[in-house]
């Protein structure tokens, strides 16, 4: 009998454990959107799964962090991004002379849905939008997402996405 309750408890540590791990990370405020936009190499965790469980307005950030792009082309975003139909507003990702600038800078099989965009993205490079600058995966899935943010740059420049290359955008 003993036996059988360890194998019960431990299959239940499992269970809960698994279920911890796969559980999508939420994203509350606006000073947990600007640690995301500012997480850089070994400390960009830009493969897991995000939750936004609110709607966010970046000018209440009071960890003083400036505004980044998810991702780079040296390290994309490749988790998924729910915004649960809430609106980031107050993006300013202004006067950069980079390539790869939105929301989401450069993404690999990644999905992007429930949305909306508000602020301005401007560069003098390459592949700016509002919510993906580019990807160069097998897939890219935007669905149900608004982008509400004026955005200019030097070529390759979109509303959602500013470049597709290579595979099948979706």
């Amino acid at each position: 009998m003993s036996k059988r309750i360890l194998f019960t408890a431990l299959v239940f540590a499992l269970v809960l454990s698994l279920s911890i791990f796969a559980s999508a990370k939420d994203i509350t405020s606006a000073n947990d959107l600007l640690e995301l936009m500012n997480a850089r190499g070994d400390f960009a965790d830009w493969s897991a799964d995000y939750t936004l469980t609110t709607t966010i307005n970046l000018a209440d950030a009071t960890n003083g962090l400036p505004q980044a792009p998810i991702g780079t082309s040296g390290t994309p975003f490749t988790g998924t991004f729910n915004g649960g139909n809430n609106t980031i507003n107050g993006i300013a990702l202004t006067d950069l002379s980079t390539n790869y600038v939105a929301l989401f800078g450069y993404v690999e099989n990644a999905t992007i849905e429930n949305l909306t965009v508000s602020g301005t993205v401007s560069s003098s490079g390459e592949y700016v939008a509002g919510i993906v600058g580019g990807t160069d995966g097998e897939s890219l899935t935007v669905k149900n997402c608004i982008n509400l943010c004026t955005v200019s740059g030097k070529n390759s420049v979109g509303g959602i996405v500013g470049r597709v290359d290579a595979g099948t955008g979706t």
